[in-house]
């Protein structure tokens, strides 16, 4: 019995200590750069449409892109120049290997990125000429970068929580013009505690929120509604930003003087540093 009682008071202060070790503890998710670093990321977007007017009642879309980010410049205060090149990019439609000619025309171009330590971007920018038929698409990414909320400055706690709120932008055609669909983001971040992944301890950040959004084209009125949660790993002794996945369930109704279409689209994002 006396044997039993003191494992279990042993257990007991092993749990208290456990415990007791993590209150109060604080991290800083601040990104740390290095001048000549190189990274390699591969990001996946895996998108399902369903609705009632395709055929079979859905249409699946991935994307699969490799990215490099050299860091080229490093300011005082931690800030850095990154340029970032899009290697290659895969598109698949219903499983089926298809060309995109407006993603595949951005590879090769450097694209400078200003970047702060909480990760937000102050300027982004081409190097190169950007080929019309991919234009578009690199002011859509350029405008919401730049809108990308980063990390709080202080340093947090375990359970504490932020609030943002951002405006994503997408590109709707209609009539041969595109139209600019607006949808507005309001989330809040959580840093949930530490995670080991591919032996890293990180710290994971977890997003909960909603999306809504209207836009009105030439023949149609587009009404958005959904949710978005999100987990990003960040190794805060590296100073980088391991794995984020960000998954969208987005509801989109198209109405006009004949009638209401109705579009759930489901996505899941995906980044991801490569070794």
């Amino acid at each position: 019995m006396k044997t039993r009682k003191n494992t279990w008071l042993l257990g007991l202060v092993g749990f208290l200590f456990t415990t007791q070790s993590g209150w109060g503890q604080e991290y800083k998710l601040e990104h740390k750069f290095a001048k000549g670093e190189v990274a390699r990321y591969k990001r996946t977007v895996h998108t399902q449409i369903l609705a009632e007017a395709l055929p079979g009642g859905k249409r699946e879309i991935v994307m699969e892109y490799h990215l490099t980010r050299k860091v080229e410049n490093v300011a005082p205060g931690g800030a850095a120049e990154v340029i970032q090149t899009q290697n290659s990019v895969i598109t698949s439609v219903n499983q089926e290997r298809v060309p995109n000619p407006k993603e595949e025309a951005l590879n090769g171009i450097p694209i400078l990125m200003k970047t702060s330590k909480t990760g937000t971007y102050q300027e982004i920018r081409a190097l190169k000429e950007v080929p019309p038929e991919a234009m578009l698409g690199f002011e859509t990414m350029q405008h919401n970068l730049q809108n990308k909320p980063g990390f709080p400055a202080r340093a947090l706690k375990t359970s504490e929580a932020w609030d943002n709120e951002i405006a994503l932008l997408q590109n709707i055609p209609c009539c041969g013009q595109n139209y600019d669909h607006t949808i507005t983001q309001k989330a809040t971040s959580t840093l949930s505690g530490v995670e080991n992944y591919l032996d890293m301890p990180c710290t994971k950040v977890q997003v909960s929120g909603t999306m809504t959004g209207t836009a009105q084209t030439c023949c149609f009125t587009y009404t958005s509604s959904g949710t978005v949660q999100s987990a990003q790993l960040f190794d805060c002794q590296m100073g980088k930003e391991i794995k984020t996945t960000t998954n969208i369930d987005l509801v989109m109704n198209r109405t006009n003087s004949a009638g209401k279409m109705q579009f759930e689209v489901k996505t899941v994002a995906t980044e991801e540093l490569l070794k």
